[in-house]
């Protein structure tokens, strides 16, 4: 069974900030956010990230402050921009994605406080998760 994950307008929405999901929705152009809403989205996302990204983790987070993970994805390399694309995977080297954001954060053993305004951990760590984010994004 796969689980659709839920996109970070939709965590806004389930969580009652509806101005901020509109706020969003207006953005057209790649360019800068305003620190003013720069910041406070930047701490909406990082709790997107614990809390795992699928309407059932969030679900749990709302309701019970807990979350449950479920599944993984696996990306081969390609050695060539050619179609099929499975013909020129490099089954060699692969990254592992998942569909829940807390699960990636509890197999790094990454605590949620790490998640909090300038926790060396989190900087360490924000690449794989937003790497992570934009595959949950893509997926959709």
């Amino acid at each position: 069974m796969q689980i659709d994950p839920m996109t970070f307008t939709e965590f806004l929405l389930s969580n009652r900030d509806e101005n901020w999901a509109n706020y969003l929705n207006t953005i057209s152009t790649i360019e800068p956010i305003p620190d003013a809403f720069f910041n406070p989205l930047y701490e909406k996302l990082k709790m997107y990230y614990v809390t795992g990204g699928t309407p059932e983790s969030d679900k749990m987070w709302t309701e019970a402050r807990d979350v449950d993970a479920r599944l993984v994805h696996k990306i081969c390399r390609s050695t060539a921009p050619g179609l099929p694309i499975a013909a020129y995977d490099d089954l060699s080297a692969f990254k592992i994605y998942l569909v829940d954001m807390d699960l990636l954060r509890r197999l790094a053993q990454l605590a949620p406080t790490a998640f909090g305004e300038g926790n060396l951990l989190f900087t360490e760590f924000k690449g794989a998760l937003t790497e992570n984010f934009v595959f949950q994004t893509l997926i959709t």
